[in-house]
């Protein structure tokens, strides 16, 4: 069982709580991420009902329960005072978790190593008695999973030679990587992976930097070069199916690379 975690660089710890259960009777069946929603077109008077679409229609939430840390130099203090949390107590904790936007969630423990989650949190407070003895911490993800900490790749590719790498997500499918390339050469730039699909870039100059980021936006460090107009918009992706890892860079020119990508980790806090 998790004891503690680290949202936006600040450990639970450091502020006397530790991750507890309220009701020592839970257990069994948990949710390891947001589910898929399959949708179905029925045929032959829905005899069949064959795959039209799959996708996560919800993001991944978690609740982590916490009260004050009793335990101080492997002696228990069970005074109230020990473990009631106060009026001012709880508006820090409200104003440390619960954001506007979303920030950065690990936990502490071996297992959970590398491991990690964007969102925010939602509060409610527990209540036992005339105090407040603990709070209810609901984490809502920006995504239907986590992530592994960045994979960032980099390196010279000569013309027409590739670079083999693996992906580690544990999600079947893509992913669009940022991409940062350095142009050795004059040239019109293709760039392929495995799957048969080429990245073309028009009308490149010798050190000039082309990005690709993985929100699909193209930029290049010059101005003069329209490179927008001379993008053919297949971007490259980092893939990942059942069957094979494998992916590769391969490029007609001469360039420096930087693949960097966030794998995705199907792993709940429990």
């Amino acid at each position: 069982m998790v004891t503690d975690f680290i949202y936006d660089g600040f450990r639970l710890s450091d502020f006397g709580y530790v991750v507890v259960s309220f009701d020592s009777s839970k257990g069994g069946e948990i949710d390891t991420d947001s589910q898929l929603s399959f949708n179905h077109a029925p045929m032959m008077s829905g005899k069949r009902q064959p795959y039209i679409t799959s996708v996560y229609e919800d993001p991944l939430k978690m609740e982590i329960q916490i009260s004050k840390n009793i335990c101080v130099n492997g002696k228990q203090d069970v005074s109230k005072s020990s473990y009631t949390i106060t009026l001012d107590d709880m508006a820090f904790l409200k104003r440390w978790l619960v954001r506007p936007h979303p920030h950065k969630l690990s936990v502490v423990g071996e297992e959970y190593t590398g491991i990690y989650w964007m969102g925010s949190f939602n509060v409610s407070e527990y209540v036992f008695g005339d105090g407040r003895i603990g709070a209810t911490l609901e984490f809502e993800c920006d995504a239907p999973f986590g992530y592994k900490e960045d994979v960032i790749l980099s390196g010279d590719l000569s013309a027409n030679e590739s670079f083999e790498y693996t992906c580690s997500s544990d999600e079947i499918g893509w992913i669009y990587p940022n991409l940062t390339i350095t142009i050795k050469e004059d040239g019109d730039l293709q760039i392929n992976n495995s799957d048969n699909r080429t990245t073309v870039i028009n009308n490149c100059k010798a050190d000039e930097v082309i990005t690709i980021d993985n929100n699909l936006q193209i930029a290049s460090t010059l101005d003069s070069h329209k490179v927008a107009d001379d993008f053919n918009y297949v971007f490259y992706r980092v893939n990942n199916s059942f069957n094979s890892v494998i992916n590769t860079l391969t490029s007609n020119l001469p360039i420096t690379y930087e693949i960097r990508y966030s794998p995705y980790a199907k792993v709940v806090i429990v």
